[in-house]
């Protein structure tokens, strides 16, 4: 994530959540963040989420067999319709599962910089855009399945031991936060998981501002 970004991000969160009236809150991986009902910072991901929802509409619509008809949005199609019906903690294991086969195999470029476009969900599904477009396919396929948008965020994070920075879903379950990771399909713990530093995290309605637990935050 480009620095500008950070800061402007930062801005709109420290705007909307002064020191004394919204204290920083524990999150996850270690980290304090600050939070806001506000996504003027991350455009980006505002307009992936609706050409995602008009392309996910044109999919349920009465003639979406021509609409499924490519590979990819088939077995979409498919794995949405078969998760439906699952319990919940099943729904979230298996679209991790189906999006990280689907998209797997692809070349991870890392998050977009400011003013460039998110892929949304058919440009995904074609494995375009790694960890961040794997990312909004599991929440977009998440949300078609069912699970409220307030137990799910896409994390933007730097993973220390490679070097890089991507970005994950997290879904909470119970008292915890699982990662939906594009490495495994194993749902692993947000508290387990020492290698990743998120910077940022977002879905419809809330934008965090994460910052190490242990660093001071300005009033």
């Amino acid at each position: 994530m480009k620095r500008a970004a950070l800061l402007a991000a930062a801005a709109v969160l420290l705007a909307a959540a002064p020191a004394r009236a919204n204290p920083p809150v524990a999150d996850v991986f270690r980290t304090r963040s600050l939070v806001a009902h506000d996504l003027s910072a991350v455009p980006q991901w505002t307009d992936a989420l609706e050409r995602a929802r008009a392309e996910a509409a044109a999919l349920r619509a009465p003639r979406s067999g021509e609409a499924c008809a490519g590979v990819s949005a088939a077995a979409w199609c498919a794995a949405v319709a078969a998760a439906r019906p699952l319990p919940r903690g099943r729904q979230i294991y298996e679209i991790n599962r189906f999006v990280n086969a689907m998209l797997g195999k692809a070349e991870d470029p890392g998050v977009p910089p400011a003013g460039e476009r998110w892929p949304a969900l058919t440009e995904a599904l074609r494995g375009r855009g790694g960890g961040l477009a794997a990312a909004v396919v599991k929440y977009l396929s998440l949300r078609e399945v069912g699970v409220p948008s307030e137990i799910l965020r896409i994390v933007v994070v730097e993973d220390v031991l490679r070097g890089d920075r991507t970005a994950l879903l997290l879904a909470r379950e119970g008292s915890d936060e699982v990662v939906l990771s594009l490495d495994t399909d194993v749902l692993r713990g947000a508290a387990r998981t020492a290698n990743l530093r998120p910077y940022y995290s977002f879905n419809e309605t809330t934008l965090w501002m994460h910052v190490p637990e242990t660093q001071e935050i300005s009033p």
